[in-house]
C-alpha cells in the first residue's frame, strides 16, 4: 500500500497502522492462547466501534488508513443478540444497554416500507433483503428482552415486506442491494431464518413459510459436493468463505427451528469438505470455486469464525468430537491474530478481514462483523450460549467443549 505525503498526514493513528503492519508481517507466536480474553476484547473493540459514532449504531469498520467508518444498520442489528447473550453470560450490564440503543436506532431509520436499508450510512439509500433479515435478529432478541412494542412493529414491517417481495419459486431477485451486484443470492438463507424466527416470536405462519420457500430454493443451488452455487456478491465470482459461512449458518438455523432434517443434512454436506481441507492443510482459503479448489491464498477471518461456530452447532447437535476439534483449532488461529495486546482502542480486540490484513476482502479494515461471529463462536464455544436463542434468565455454567 503506497501512501502519499498527504495521506500520511491524514492516518488518524499513525500508532496503530504501523503496529498492525508490523505485526502481520512479524506474527507473534506464543503458543497459547486465551479464548475467554479474546471474547472480552473483542467486547471492547465492539463498544469503541459503537462510541467513535454519534447515532448509536456500530461503525462498520476502523480503517488503518481513514479511521472510523459510518455506523452500520446490518451488522449493527445481528450484534444486538451478541450483547444481550454477553450481557447475561458475563454480568456486564452496560452491554445490554449497549444493545438497546442499537435496537432503538435500527428503529428509528427503518425505512418506510419496513426494509433495511443498504450499506452502511454514507451509501445511497436502497432497501436490502439480507440487511433485512439481519436486523430482525436484533429485533426479535430486543423484544424478547424487553417486551417493547415498537420492535414488534419494526419486526412485522420488515417481514411483511420481505414475505411482499419474495419471487413465487422462494428466491429473492428484487432489492438485494446497493452494493453488491449478484442477481440472486443463496446466502439470503440467512435472512430466511431471520424471517422464520420473526414467524415464530409472532406467530405468524406466513413468514414461516416465507422462509421454507427460500430455504427450500437454496438447496436447489447446492452440487453434489456440498457447494453452493449463486452465492457471492458479484455473478460469476467464487464465493468469500464469509458468504458460504451465511449459506450455512441460515440452512442450520432455520433447520433446527422449523424442524427441517433436510436442512441440517445440506449443512452438513457443505460444511464437511472444509472440515477435510483443514484437516489436511491446516488453514481455510478466501474463496473457493465449486470444486473446492481455493482461488487466493489469503485467509478470510470472518468466514473462519462463522465456520467455527456452525461446527460449534453441529456438535452440540451430532456429539461428533471432529466439530468441536476443528472449531477449537479455528478459534485458536483466530486468537493468535486478534491484537489483545494493544494499547489502541482502536485495534484492541479487533479482526482484520483478511489475514495478511492486506489480502482481498476489506484490505486494512477491522470489522465489526469479524468480532460478532468471532464472540459468538466463542460464547457458544466457552459457554454453550448460543446467541440465536432466546437470553436464558439462568446463569451460565462450565466452560469449554
Amino acid at each position: 500500500m503506497k501512501l502519499s505525503p498527504g495521506q500520511l498526514m491524514r492516518i488518524p493513528n499513525r500508532r496503530v497502522l504501523l503496529r498492525a503492519c508490523r505485526r502481520a508481517l512479524l506474527p507473534e507466536r506464543t503458543g497459547s492462547t486465551d479464548l475467554l480474553r479474546s471474547l472480552e476484547a473483542a467486547f471492547q473493540w465492539t463498544c469503541a466501534a459503537q462510541d467513535s459514532r454519534p447515532d448509536g449504531g456500530v461503525a462498520g469498520y476502523y480503517n488503518l488508513v481513514r479511521g472510523w467508518g459510518e455506523s452500520y444498520p446490518e451488522t449493527t442489528g445481528y450484534i444486538i443478540p451478541t450483547l444481550l447473550h454477553y450481557a447475561k453470560t458475563m454480568g456486564v450490564a452496560e452491554a445490554r444497554k449497549r444493545a438497546i440503543r442499537m435496537a432503538d436506532w435500527e428503529t428509528d431509520i427503518q425505512l418506510p416500507s419496513g426494509a433495511v436499508r443498504s450499506g452502511m450510512m454514507n451509501v445511497r439509500v436502497g432497501p436490502a433483503v439480507f440487511n433485512t433479515g439481519q436486523v430482525l435478529f436484533g429485533w426479535v432478541s430486543a423484544y424478547q428482552e424487553t417486551g417493547y412494542e415498537r420492535y414488534a412493529i419494526s419486526i412485522r414491517r420488515a417481514a411483511e415486506w420481505l414475505v411482499s417481495i419474495q419471487d413465487e419459486d422462494g428466491a429473492w431477485r428484487r432489492y438485494l442491494s446497493e452494493v453488491t451486484t449478484s442477481t440472486v443470492q443463496s446466502y439470503n438463507a440467512r435472512a430466511a431464518w431471520g424471517l422464520a424466527l420473526a414467524g415464530r416470536e409472532l406467530a405468524e405462519e406466513k413468514f414461516a413459510g416465507a422462509a421454507v420457500k427460500n430455504c427450500d430454493w437454496v438447496l436447489g443451488q447446492q452440487y453434489e459436493n456440498g457447494w453452493f452455487d449463486r452465492n457471492s456478491f458479484a455473478d460469476g465470482e467464487p464465493p468469500l468463505l464469509h458468504t458460504i459461512g451465511y449459506v450455512l449458518e441460515g440452512l442450520l438455523g432455520a433447520g433446527g427451528l422449523l424442524n427441517k432434517e433436510e436442512y441440517i443434512a445440506a449443512t452438513i454436506a457443505g460444511i464437511t469438505p472444509l472440515v477435510n481441507l483443514y484437516q489436511r492443510a491446516g488453514v481455510l482459503r478466501g474463496r473457493y470455486d465449486s470444486n473446492w479448489r481455493s482461488t487466493v491464498s489469503w485467509r478470510c477471518l470472518t468466514g473462519e469464525a462463522q465456520i467455527a461456530l456452525v461446527l460449534c452447532r453441529l456438535y452440540n447437535i451430532t456429539g461428533e468430537a471432529i466439530y468441536g476439534e476443528t472449531a477449537r483449532l479455528l478459534l485458536d488461529g483466530l486468537a493468535e491474530i486478534q491484537d489483545t495486546g494493544s494499547p489502541h482502542a482502536e485495534s484492541y480486540g479487533a479482526l482484520p478481514g483478511s489475514h495478511p490484513l492486506w489480502g482481498a476482502y476489506s484490505p486494512f479494515n477491522y470489522l465489526n462483523w469479524a468480532a460478532k461471529f468471532f464472540m459468538d463462536a466463542l460464547l457458544l464455544h466457552l459457554f454453550k450460549v448460543d446467541v440465536s436463542e432466546k437470553v436464558s434468565n439462568e446463569a451460565t455454567s462450565d466452560v469449554g467443549i
